[in-house]
């Protein structure tokens, strides 16, 4: 079955961000202990919401249900505020372009399988 990827909406703005806390915690388990984990999504979370208002937000969606997301941005990504020093420029875009040629993916986030083990991908989940 091919997914349907259409552009996020408000409304299923929270049920997003459950999925991807759920997603952050499954695939993280293997190399970060959970209070890294934890901490991260408390600091930064897991995408920004103004890229739904914008535009530049999609869901991947199976038989009416979401299994994954991704977006991009020109803004700086929420966790830039935590960073010691300023994120270079984007680079890649021709010399004169506009902004829209400097695009810069900010989340890519599976939904994970029910019962999944952590580390554990399910095949053709997410």
């Amino acid at each position: 079955m091919t997914p349907l990827i259409r552009p996020a909406r408000l409304d299923e703005l929270e049920p997003l961000l459950a999925m991807q806390q759920r997603s952050m915690r499954l695939l993280g388990a293997p190399f970060y202990a959970r209070e890294v984990v934890e901490a991260a999504l408390a600091e930064m979370g897991t995408m920004d919401p103004r890229l739904i208002a914008d535009g530049t937000y999609l869901v991947a969606e199976l038989a009416g249900q979401i299994v994954g997301s991704a977006g991009w941005t020109m803004r700086p990504p929420n966790y830039a505020r935590l960073l010691r020093q300023a994120l270079p420029p984007l680079q890649g875009a021709p010399l004169g372009a506009g902004p829209e040629a400097r695009r810069a993916a900010r989340t890519l986030m599976p939904r994970p399988a029910a019962g999944e083990a952590p580390g554990r991908a399910a095949a053709g989940a997410g």
